[in-house]
């Protein structure tokens, strides 16, 4: 009786050592998870990857290029063979819409000189809308084609849409986009 006491007591011990250390698994995963939330930089590290992962799979033609880190560049520019459009991609926390200092940057991307390569763009809100902008909104920014798409990371077949939509628009050679009255919303 005393061994079959002490067996089910070393088999107990185990099964709580199991369960704490599965315990401090979680708790170090849940840590992780508040770290990135509560860090705009690490969270915006992540929206990039995603983003980059789903262009690239969406896109298995084209040419991705992350180019966050150049500057007054976006996010990213799709290649696909003419075509070349800048993707700015904003992962913020949810609730909170991408404010229009991010819209004037985006702006300012479009004007500089070194983007005349650039044909169009697109704006993306991963996990909210774009402030004073509604989902699919089209402006004309440079001569530039600009769509601003809400909530990509629920439906990431807006992209493929705006891609197409965006190249149907900059492939017509009689479309004035330098027209004031195009621009004005």
């Amino acid at each position: 009786n005393n061994d079959n006491i002490r067996e089910l007591q070393v088999r107990k011990d185990e099964r709580i050592a199991k369960l704490e250390e599965k315990l401090d698994t979680e708790r170090e995963r849940a840590a992780q998870l508040l770290k990135i939330n509560e860090n705009s930089a690490l969270k915006g590290k992540l929206g990039e990857q995603q983003m980059e992962n789903q262009l690239n799979l969406l896109f298995p033609t084209s040419e991705i290029t992350d180019v966050h880190k150049e500057g007054h560049r976006g996010d990213f520019v799709l290649k696909d063979k003419s075509f070349i459009m800048m993707v700015e991609n904003k992962a913020h926390n949810k609730g909170t819409n991408v404010q229009k200092v991010d819209i004037d940057k985006l702006y300012k991307d479009c004007d500089d000189e070194r983007n005349n390569d650039i044909q169009c763009a697109i704006m993306t809100a991963m996990h909210n809308g774009i402030c004073s902008r509604e989902d699919w909104d089209f402006e004309v920014r440079n001569g530039k084609p600009i769509l601003f798409l809400h909530y990509v990371s629920k439906d990431w077949n807006k992209l493929p849409l705006a891609v197409k939509f965006l190249k149907l628009v900059v492939e017509q050679k009689d479309l004035d986009l330098t027209n004031k009255e195009i621009q004005s919303r």
